[in-house]
């Protein structure tokens, strides 16, 4: 007998603009989605004013989508992110 099970696609984005690299996206994900990564100078200067901004005064570390495969669409990131910055889109739900 086949058990009904719920399939999630989900899509996960950091706006790196808005991301000030706080961490706590990588704390509240269950399945280890996100960690912190540095950025380069190249990566800094492709970034809006307001990145490079919170990149001077926050540090150069931001949310990097590591597994993106990982996601369970519980939103626990989205929710937990203070600047708005995650997004978490294409969720597919089938029984």
């Amino acid at each position: 007998m086949m058990k009904n099970k719920i399939e999630i696609a989900a899509s996960v984005f950091v706006n790196l603009n808005a991301c000030d690299g706080c961490g706590v996206c990588a704390t509240a994900c269950p399945t280890g989605v996100f960690s912190m990564k540095g950025l380069n100078d190249d990566e800094i200067n492709e970034l809006s004013f307001l990145g490079r901004l919170k990149v001077r005064i926050k540090g150069n570390k931001k949310s990097d989508v590591e597994k993106p495969d990982a996601c369970i669409a519980c939103g626990k990131c989205v929710s937990s992110c203070h600047e708005h910055a995650i997004t978490v889109k294409g969720l597919k739900r089938s029984a």
